[in-house]
Order: structure tokens, then sequence, then C-alpha cells
């Protein structure tokens, strides 16, 4: 049975620093349109977002933290076929890249495995129906 009031805290903490790392990313993108700052303002705007994403994984922990084991199980069971099939898909990713088509950006890497995760999440929770 899936606790609702964890659930509910998870739903707050996760939307507050996503909030977070979504002003931070915009703040950072504006600042690195402007041409006229020099290289250690550069860096210090490109890593704006990393505060939001360190809120991101603070909640996922609590998370994890706070849920019982089957919950947690299905959760890591979820990571590990996203991780699984997002390195296959980078592995491919390398060898098309050899035969002449452009790679794709970073971060698409990560949403990938947040898709994935999402699937291998909701077949585990399948399996122990």
């Amino acid at each position: 049975m899936i606790d609702r009031t964890n659930g509910r805290r998870y739903a707050l903490e996760i939307s507050g620093a996503l909030l977070f790392y979504m002003l931070g990313l915009f703040v950072s993108l504006a600042l690195l349109g402007r041409p006229e700052l020099t290289t250690l303002e550069r860096t210090l705007a490109a890593l704006l977002p990393i505060p939001g994403v360190m809120l991101l994984f603070c909640a996922l922990a609590r998370h994890i933290a706070r849920i019982d084991e089957l919950q947690r199980q299905i959760l890591l069971e979820g990571m590990a076929v996203a991780g699984g099939i997002t390195a296959m898909l980078a592995i491919t990713a390398t060898f098309v890249e050899n035969a002449g088509i452009a790679r794709p950006p970073s971060w698409a890497w990560f949403v990938c495995f947040m898709a994935i995760f999402s699937i291998g999440a909701a077949y585990a929770r399948r399996r122990y129906e």
C-alpha cells in the first residue's frame, strides 16, 4: 500500500526544488547570453542551476528514506532498468556518431534516464502486485 502522506510531501518538496532549479537555469541562460561577461562570470553563471539540482537530489534521498522496503525496491529496480537502457542508448549513439550523424546534447541522456525510469518503476510495480 502506498503511503499518501509521504507521496504528497515528496511532491511538494520535488516541486519546490524543481522551481528553484528552473529559476537558476533561466537566470543562468539569461546571463550567459551577455557577451560582456568575463570567463569567471560566465563560469559562475553556468553553475547557477547546481543548488537546484542539489535540492532535487536531497528531496529524492529524503523520499527514499521515508518509504517502505517494497516501494524502495521498486524505485531501485526502476533506476537499474533506466541506467542499463540509457547506457545501451549512449553506446549506440556513439556508434552512430562514428557514421557522421550528430551527437545528441548531454542533457538528452538525463531526460532519457528519467523517462525510462518511470517506465521501469511501473514495470517493477506490476511484478509485485
